[in-house]
């Protein structure tokens, strides 16, 4: 509902957990599941998590694109993410960008 809010709903086609993965990120098989259950490859992926460790390297080692959001934390000093975004509209424009 949040992304449908900013006007980018459309451009996501589904969310996977790792409660639907039967594993806890950073294992593969959360990112695999999602690749399944979309039927595209990795580079056609867009991760978007708050944890470099648990869902930026683990999308990355994939071949996925990653935005890295903070809306809680301090901004990273550091990161492998194609894009950093500090709230979910900054998130919204940056998955705009991504999908041109």
């Amino acid at each position: 509902e949040d992304f449908r809010a900013l006007g980018v709903g459309d451009l996501i086609d589904g969310i996977v957990t790792s409660v639907d993965a039967g594993h806890l990120k950073p294992h593969p098989a959360v990112f695999e599941l999602a690749m399944r259950w979309a039927g595209v490859d990795a580079h056609q992926c867009v991760v978007i998590g708050n944890r470099e460790d648990n869902d930026i390297g683990p999308a990355l080692a994939l071949g996925m694109k990653t935005i890295l959001v903070y809306p809680d934390d301090p901004k990273p000093e550091h990161t492998r993410a194609d894009a950093l975004a500090p709230d979910l509209w900054t998130c919204a424009t940056a998955l705009r960008e991504m999908v041109r």
